[in-house]
């Protein structure tokens, strides 16, 4: 391999530098990979770049699992790309797929093992680099797509989603080696490999509407052990910390999703508030499933949730659990199953958990606001002016009109423009408005597409609704929390906010018109188009601060006429 890629400059410590990178900032995101039981010493002895020296083999040390070359090779190229190391990223990509197409080629047709699993790994992590943090071309998404496509079936055909063992449940407290751990490991790790590719193709949702699914009927599997116990960094330290979970019952994932959409404890339609993301509501639901299932387990839950909403939405959802045409239809059921697990999110004690566990819980959100979004109003468009780099068609007003033909369409608007300026609010809140330079923060791609959607969909109800008897200025905090004014008067809030004094002349005494309501739209666009710009060296977020520029440009235009 040295022969064939001299030029990729890597020596042990630079290697030992990207794998931090990737445990710390890629990792947390969908803890698949269990790395304190591969020989991180072996892999990195078997790499014969140029200047890599070997490394010396301990003596006597317990036996730990082999990790793939190939495999390892896309561990580094995340860890490069968060290194900010472009070049390296680009050639490791470029080496890590020779290795995997060798390795696919090795494979007997029909055959599971570990390193079928360690193939499905693999796959995810060039569909994520590709739709996150490559150029932004639309050659790399289409292969990340063919990479998603490619895991997608892998896990459907080939059985992996079957049961494996229950956690913890032939542990033996009196055996301490390492053979039960990495059997244990083995089986936890195919478990969680098959929910993160859940996970990661309901995520392509956010960008395309036919994106590949994970069958989920086809998930006989329970759900992720508790994160304790999975990031045990030895068998002596897992065997300590086993007895504290052999006990805990581990749901299944069948058992847990049924339950979302079979509550009794759900409150009516009637009873529902206005739509406010999670970090703002106060749910008075108790959960009506089992909460001592993971922070893991509950963001695959509502990935679950969220491929569902985005086969389609305004179907039967297609699953056992489908009611017939004469009970509530498919989008009252799914925000009532949303209601149930939002309870079951609100139940993890999020002040005082490690950091690992408090990135899953807040991981969560975005799959929950694309729901919500998803079910209030069209956001097709702007996946498709994304996919097809198309942002002109994003400023043209009558594009949009047809959706507010009728009051309930008028209605819907503002739904989802609440609830996404509700979104818009908590990223500000919780990520953006923290960093010491907000224009600099640095925001997680899953998150930052939702923002994405949530600005064209808050500039898209600004511009259609001018003078429905918006009065922002009788507006206080103890006014309603949803309405139009509501709405207008918390955009005004942000723009004010983060950009100086450009907000402060949009807080009006009179109905606004269409030229001061693209004002208000123009600021919001620049606003958002400055933070994006500030990740442009990923590639995506350049594409998506392209919109906001385009979109702003023809709003400028707009105003000279």
């Amino acid at each position: 391999m040295g022969a064939d890629l001299p030029r990729i400059p890597l020596s042990r410590p630079i290697v030992k530098r990207y794998l931090a990178k990737y445990k710390e900032l890629a990792l947390p995101t969908f803890p698949y990979l269990h790395l304190p039981s591969y020989d991180i010493d072996e892999a990195t002895r078997n790499l014969v770049f140029g200047g890599l020296k070997a490394c010396p083999q301990h003596v006597g040390k317990q036996p730990l699992r082999h990790l793939s070359q190939f495999l390892f090779l896309h561990l580094l190229m995340f860890g490069a790309s968060y290194d900010q190391q472009p070049d390296t990223a680009l050639e490791l990509y470029i080496e890590s797929g020779r290795q995997l197409q060798a390795e696919i080629a090795r494979q007997k047709l029909g055959t599971t093992n570990r390193r079928t699993v360690a193939i499905v790994q693999a796959l995810l992590l060039r569909a994520a680099f590709g739709f996150g943090l490559c150029s932004g071309s639309v050659e790399f998404e289409r292969s990340s797509m063919s990479h998603l496509c490619s895991a997608a079936s892998l896990v459907n055909e080939m059985n992996l989603a079957s049961t494996a063992g229950r956690p913890g449940r032939e542990a033996s407290e009196d055996d301490t080696s390492n053979i039960q751990w990495l059997c244990w490991v083995n089986d936890e790790e195919r478990r969680r490999t098959i929910f993160t590719a859940l996970g990661i193709t309901s995520s392509a949702h956010f960008i395309l509407d036919d994106a590949p699914s994970v069958d989920i009927n086809a998930i006989d599997l329970y759900l992720p052990c508790h994160e304790a116990l999975w990031e045990a960094q030895s068998a002596a330290e897992w065997h300590r910390r086993l007895p504290r979970f052999t006990h805990s019952k581990v749901p299944g994932f069948q058992e847990q999703l049924e339950k979302l959409f079979r509550s009794e404890e759900r409150p009516t339609s009637e009873q529902q508030t206005p739509p406010q993301s999670a970090y703002q509501q106060d749910s008075s639901v108790t959960a009506s499933i089992e909460p001592c299932t993971s922070e893991f387990g509950c963001l695959v839950l509502v990935c679950a949730l969220n491929q569902l909403a985005s086969k389609d939405y305004s179907a039967e959802i297609e699953v056992q659990y489908a009611l017939d045409k004469s009970q509530p239809s498919s989008r009252s059921k799914l925000l009532g199953a949303l209601v149930v697990w939002q309870s079951l999110w609100e139940s993890f004690p999020r002040g005082s958990i490690p950091p690992s566990q408090q990135k899953l819980l807040t991981g969560c959100l975005p799959y929950l606001d694309h729901i919500h979004l998803l079910l209030r109003t069209n956001i097709s468009c702007t996946k498709e002016a994304l996919r097809e780099r198309e942002y002109d068609q994003l400023g043209q007003l009558e594009s949009f009109c047809p959706i507010l033909s009728d009051h309930n369409s008028r209605d819907e608007l503002l739904g989802a423009a609440t609830y996404a300026i509700d979104t818009l609010e908590t990223t500000f809140k919780i990520i953006i408005g923290k960093h010491p330079n907000p224009l600099a923060a640095a925001i997680p791609h899953s998150v930052a597409v939702i923002m994405f959607h949530a600005v064209h969909i808050i500039c898209n109800w600004i511009l259609l609704s001018p003078g429905a008897a918006w009065t922002p200025a009788t507006w206080s905090a103890s006014s309603d929390t949803y309405g139009e004014d509501c709405v207008l008067q918390k955009c005004c809030n942000l723009v004010a906010r983060y950009c100086a004094s450009k907000g402060r002349g949009l807080y009006l005494d009179k109905c606004l018109g269409l030229k001061e309501a693209s004002k208000l739209a123009l600021h919001l666009l620049r606003l958002c188009a400055a933070i994006f710009d500030g990740m442009s060296e990923w590639g995506s977020f350049r594409e998506m601060a392209k919109s906001f520029h385009v979109r702003a440009g023809s709003l400028e235009k707009f105003q000279q006429h």
